[in-house]
């Protein structure tokens, strides 16, 4: 019997077989397919993304080119989306993003952390796809790139020396009465903090205890200058005023036989509020005061105290043994204190006063020997680096010695051409004046003597052949104080022994004229080349000159003007050649900004030319 197999059941097996395959295999084949179809059209996609991408970027810069102020606020508002058109002639930045086909693309610019005005983060971003959603950006940063310069030049005259001439001195100006059989024998003068309430001369009596020991005195104006005795003060029993310091406030008298007595002066009568007394009481001979120190010299020791703030209470410090000083001054800075006195190996000594005030020795001194007579005045420059020493008369030697204090420790006596003879003149006071003079006084021969001591060199001024540079005041010359008014005139006030006239006041100056000048110029406002929006200042050159100094000011614009900006002293910022800082500092310096001045000033004898430059990114 033959065999029978049953082949349409093997086909539904088969069939069942083909269709479970190609339900496994068919969508792995058509993923496949769809997934290489859609990886072509994604490519193509980002290809299109990034060239959108860095046209973004090109764009940007473009604009930037066109001026830094076009990407910076208030043009643009940080961390907000732009994109860019093309005008006519140039590119610029509109709110919003912006669709190009099927991509968005935005711009976004933002500050740097920290924060620098100079540089900006800008962030292009494209976007697309609404069923797969897809992005890429680009960071990038952006800085001033374009630097241009800006210069100016021009010439400052030296500060102002007076409307009169030192050389020229003339007694006519203003003769002062102050009711004393005794002459002043120590003079201060001062301008007053308010200008507008003139100058004070403090007067002190030391020749004659008859009269008033002490006497304030106001002076105003200048053509001529008028003065009032605002008060007196003998005390009791009378004393002797040898030497004195003091402001608007205090007056420091240093007394014959009170030590250091401390005056009231702004009400009268005037009371002693304070005083220092050495041991012993002895006869103070010279007084100075810096700050909440005083400093003070009697016939045998120097001594430092210190002062309360109300000046009512004073503690001794520190004390040295010293003979016979005969004024004491002391720098700003309260490091040395320079010491006039008869020690024949040290007419001048020179006191460190820093280092420890309380425990002074002998190491602490330094003798200056000009071998000369006794020291009987100093003057210090207001930069501490001359010291001016007037000793006794000499026959034979110099009486007027230049010192360099440079270095306060290893003092340069300038004996090559740094040296006066007074003649018959006995010196007691001396002043360095405005235009590079000394003032010379005291008693014999003529007794108010003018001459140069410009570059360390002593001569005489241009007249001295004519003989109108000297004085002869036979009542001789006791003390001489100077000042330099801020309305640029300049005064020496002497006090002698004319009976009805002890206070004498002589105007001074360069002569000519003078130049009435504060050594100051102030430029205009520049005219930065790109007016409207603001620039950034990045560095600064001046001319090179020891005398030369310079301040600028940066602020930005109003309404896009600098027509009402204003600038006042407050607002200028000292600068050295090389980068200028950005950013703010204080009211009057804000960089980048639009609106820009700068000042010269000249500290030197004569006028000198500049030029400055100021590189600048727009």
């Amino acid at each position: 019997m033959g065999q029978h197999t049953n082949s349409r059941g093997q086909i539904i097996v088969e069939l069942l077989i083909a269709f479970g395959l190609a339900g496994i295999l068919l969508p792995a084949l058509l993923t496949g397919l769809i997934a290489a179809r859609s990886g072509r059209v994604g490519q193509e996609q980002r290809i299109l993304a990034v060239g959108l991408l860095r046209e973004g970027e090109e764009a940007v810069r473009s604009v930037r080119d066109i001026g830094w102020d076009r990407i910076t606020s208030p043009t643009v508002t940080m961390d907000v989306p732009y994109h860019w058109v093309q005008g006519a002639n140039e590119w610029s930045l509109v709110e919003g993003s912006e669709t190009v086909g099927d991509f968005t693309r935005s711009i976004v610019i933002s500050d740097i952390t920290p924060p620098d005005p100079s540089l900006k983060k800008v962030t292009v971003t494209i976007s697309w796809g609404d069923i797969f959603p897809s992005s890429t950006e680009a960071v990038i940063y952006l800085a001033r790139w374009r630097n241009t310069s800006l210069t100016d030049s021009g010439t400052v005259l030296p500060q102002g020396q007076g409307f009169g001439d030192w050389c020229r001195p003339a007694l006519a100006l203003t003769n002062i009465d102050l009711n004393r059989q005794g002459h002043p024998t120590s003079l201060r003068a001062f301008e007053t903090a308010d200008s507008l309430d003139g100058n004070r001369i403090l007067a002190g009596t030391g020749a004659n205890s008859s009269g008033p020991a002490f006497s304030n005195i106001k002076i105003m104006g200048n053509s001529p200058p008028t003065a009032t005795i605002l008060g007196d003060y003998n005390g009791t029993p009378q004393i002797k005023v040898n030497d004195l310091v003091g402001d608007d406030r205090y007056a420091f008298l240093a007394t014959d036989s009170r030590g250091v007595e401390i005056l009231d002066i702004t009400t009268t009568p005037y009371q002693v509020i304070g005083s220092y007394k050495p041991i012993g009481m002895k006869n103070v001979n010279s007084v100075f005061v810096v700050g909440n120190t005083g400093y003070a010299v009697t016939t045998d020791k120097f001594y430092i105290f210190g002062i309360s703030a109300d000046r009512r209470t004073a503690t001794p410090s520190g004390s040295l043994v010293l003979a016979n000083g005969a004024k004491v001054v002391v720098d700003p800075s309260s490091l040395y204190a320079y010491v006039a006195n008869p020690d024949p190996a040290g007419e001048l000594k020179i006191i460190d006063v820093h280092s420890h005030p309380a425990n002074l020795t002998n190491d602490d001194v330094k003798n200056v020997d000009v071998d000369a007579s006794a020291g009987r005045d100093i003057f210090i420059n207001a930069s501490a680096t001359r010291a001016y020493l007037a000793t006794a008369v000499n026959t034979a030697k110099p009486e007027f010695f230049i010192i360099n204090i440079t270095d306060p420790v290893n003092p340069i006596v300038i004996t090559n051409g740094g040296t006066y003879d007074t003649g018959e003149m006995d010196p007691y006071s001396t002043a360095i004046v405005t235009d590079n003079r000394a003032i010379l006084v005291g008693y014999g021969g003529n007794e108010y003597q003018v001459f140069s001591v410009a570059d360390d060199q002593v001569s005489f001024c241009p007249n001295h052949a004519e003989g109108t540079d000297f004085l002869n005041i036979d009542t001789g010359v006791y003390a001489v104080s100077s000042i330099l008014q801020k309305d640029q005139h300049a005064y020496s006030y002497i006090s002698t022994g004319d009976a009805g006239a002890e206070l004498k006041i002589i105007e001074g100056g360069p002569g000519g004229g003078g130049n009435g000048s504060n050594g100051m110029f102030e430029s205009a406002t520049l005219p930065v080349p790109d007016p409207g929006h603001d620039v950034a200042f990045n560095s600064f050159t001046g001319t090179v000159d020891p005398d030369l100094s310079y301040k600028i000011s940066i602020k930005q614009a109003i309404g896009g003007s600098c027509s009402g900006v204003t600038f006042s002293d407050s607002d200028f910022m000292s600068v050295i050649s090389g980068p200028l800082p950005l950013g703010s500092i204080g009211s009057g310096y804000i960089n980048p900004g639009q609106c820009m001045r700068y000042r010269v000033f000249d500290s030197g004898s004569v006028t000198k030319s500049f030029t400055v430059t100021f590189n600048y990114s727009p």
